[in-house]
């Protein structure tokens, strides 16, 4: 393998089968809720249910790859990307790893825009933060922090011209 394309870090994350839980349960109780006192037609369950599957086939197979080699970042958060979003070295003016708020700072989880840029994000608040030369800024979350902290020092950024 070219040692350039050595690859340094690697994760892949899925959101927590607890959300799934929660979309599963959710819609159910709601519908008891809302229809408990009154008689209905069966027909009418079909939008909240494919609602609910939906949802639920997003949770399911979404997942974010993140890699990380000598001269580039990768992430990919599928079903959004089908494939690999490359990040050279040279496109970089900083990266580091940091810790955020999904909520305030983005609006929540998954593919998302804030005030501070874009987040690729699926669980927890580490995130690699990339400032790219152009002034945009990527954070893409992990769930190991250590790791990439490591992995970034082998990833050298090449100073500005």
């Amino acid at each position: 393998m070219n040692q350039s394309r050595q690859i340094i870090f690697e994760e892949k994350q899925k959101f927590s089968p607890l959300w799934l839980l929660v979309t599963f349960l959710l819609v159910p109780v709601l519908l008891y809720v809302k229809y408990k006192d009154e008689a209905f037609d069966i027909t009418g369950l079909f939008i909240p249910i494919s609602v609910m599957v939906s949802i639920s086939s997003l949770f399911i197979f979404s997942k974010l790859e993140t890699v990380i080699s000598r001269d580039e970042i990768q992430y990919r958060l599928f079903p959004f990307h089908l494939n690999m979003r490359k990040i050279s070295r040279e496109e970089i003016a900083d990266v580091f790893v940091r810790k955020y708020s999904p909520l305030l700072e983005y609006g929540g989880w998954g593919l998302r825009w804030g005030l501070k840029g874009k987040a690729i994000n699926i669980r927890g608040n580490m995130g690699i933060q990339v400032v790219l030369k152009n002034g945009t800024r990527i954070l893409i979350g992990t769930s190991n922090a250590d790791a990439v902290q490591k992995a970034l020092e082998n990833f050298t950024v090449p100073p500005a011209s």
